[in-house]
């Protein structure tokens, strides 16, 4: 059988060390997964200094401006279309995804499930070592977290590239919404020991502070037991991420 060929593809705007968390992840997920799936990454940025950051790793990317970040994503996503690949996993510059996850991926990949994501996610605030467990809730509109999400090569060819609209808040909705106008979403449920299995690395500058972050459907967690689920490269950044922020 074909090995399916997914690109991650995120946009950054500066923040480097929590970039690497994420590469880190990507690098751990590739690995583990060499056999079976074959992964790339295309990050779109806008400053020159990450241009280079992103050259000195040999990382496929773009460069758009900022303003808008809806803009930005789909303009950079189409460039992503001269690459060959099935999937892309649309994520945030600052989230980390555990291999496992492609366990329950790979069957919807194999059945050619044009889109869809898992609910659960973990928030991560190294710099105060916090975490909350997030799942959406039943019947939510959004279905599923943004981070994760995987959109099939037809749907992107569909809106070449043109996932997201102007704006620079509510991307994840917005991209939701304009995916489901044209292919339904499945959101796959994961078994309550394997939850979570992606992680959202909040530091000190972020959109969406982690004390903003309140819902009844976020539930406190054990920071140092998310931090042991997470790929080893990962773990070891956010630590020294950690002790940075206590100097």
């Amino acid at each position: 059988m074909k090995k399916p060929k997914i690109l991650w593809y995120t946009c950054m705007q500066g923040r480097q060390e929590i970039v690497d968390i994420m590469l880190a992840g990507f690098n751990a997920c590739k690995e583990h997964w060499k056999h079976d799936i074959e992964m790339d990454i295309f990050i779109t940025a806008s400053e020159d200094e990450d241009v280079k950051f992103l050259d000195q790793r040999n990382i496929y990317h773009s460069q758009k401006p900022n303003n808008p970040v809806g803009l930005k994503f789909s303009r950079g996503l189409k460039d992503a279309l001269a690459l060959d690949w099935d999937y892309i996993m649309i994520l945030g510059s600052d989230d980390v995804i555990g291999p496992e996850l492609f366990a329950y991926y790979l069957p919807e990949i194999q059945k050619e499930t044009p889109y869809f994501g898992t609910d659960a996610i973990c928030i991560v605030d190294y710099s105060t070592q916090r975490a909350k467990n997030f799942t959406i809730p039943p019947n939510s509109i959004a279905g599923v977290c943004g981070p994760g999400r995987m959109v099939s090569r037809d749907i992107v060819d569909h809106f070449d590239g043109y996932l997201w609209s102007g704006g620079d808040r509510g991307l994840d909705m917005l991209s939701n919404t304009k995916i489901t106008s044209y292919a339904p979403l499945k959101a796959l449920h994961l078994q309550s020991e394997d939850v979570p299995l992606m992680w959202d690395i909040k530091s000190p500058v972020n959109i969406w502070a982690y004390d903003k972050i309140v819902t009844p459907w976020c539930v406190d967690t054990s920071y140092k037991e998310q931090l042991e689920r997470m790929p080893e490269q990962c773990k070891i950044l956010i630590d020294e991420r950690r002790k940075q922020c206590a100097v």
